[in-house]
């Protein structure tokens, strides 16, 4: 048992360590959070006047981008000041459509989301997607999984060496929990 506890150890501590500190950030974050709550903004209301003439160029200019493929929803919000409308197709392999409803131009939703989110708000996510194992797709969570067995049984056999090292202590007088 002690070699199968020395070969498991070396092999996923750089894993069991990457889990550990990710999770260590995520907890200071959430209590951090928890003191230090950031303010939001209050949910505005879409103008009323213009919501019938936003649909219409929103409509329109989805329709001219892709002829061929029917609209199953339209979504109107407002982020901070600007108006943002989603288009979501039938076709579920289409991505969503992100069409600013004034002009009927496309969002590039790439550089203005990264342009809205802070850095803070980018490594957090970078850190959850490693602790969770998600930046790897399907193969991190299989090496999660991996990882939270190899925790477990690094856990049972160093408690089964613990007890069999102090067993053998008791029997040779030598008291001390210890060594």
């Amino acid at each position: 048992m002690r070699l199968l506890h020395r070969w498991i150890a070396p092999l996923t501590a750089l894993f069991l360590t990457i889990i550990a500190a990710t999770g260590i950030y995520l907890q200071v974050e959430t209590l951090w959070s928890a003191y230090h709550p950031i303010p939001r903004a209050a949910p505005q209301a879409l103008p009323a006047p213009d919501i019938a003439h936003w649909v219409e160029t929103v409509l329109a200019n989805a329709q001219r981008m892709q002829p061929h493929v029917g609209i199953a929803m339209i979504s109107l919000s407002i982020d901070g000041v600007r108006p943002r409308a989603d288009v979501i197709w039938t076709a579920s392999d289409m991505p969503v459509l992100s069409l600013d409803p004034r002009t009927g131009n496309p969002f590039q939703s790439s550089v203005d989301d990264a342009a809205d989110q802070s850095m803070e708000r980018r490594l957090g996510r970078l850190i959850l997607q490693l602790h969770r194992g998600d930046i790897f797709g399907l193969p991190g969570r299989w090496l999660g999984l991996a990882c939270g067995i190899a925790l477990l049984t690094l856990g049972l056999t160093g408690l089964t060496l613990y007890v069999t090292i102090y067993r053998q202590r008791i029997r040779l007088r030598r008291w001390s929990p210890f060594w």
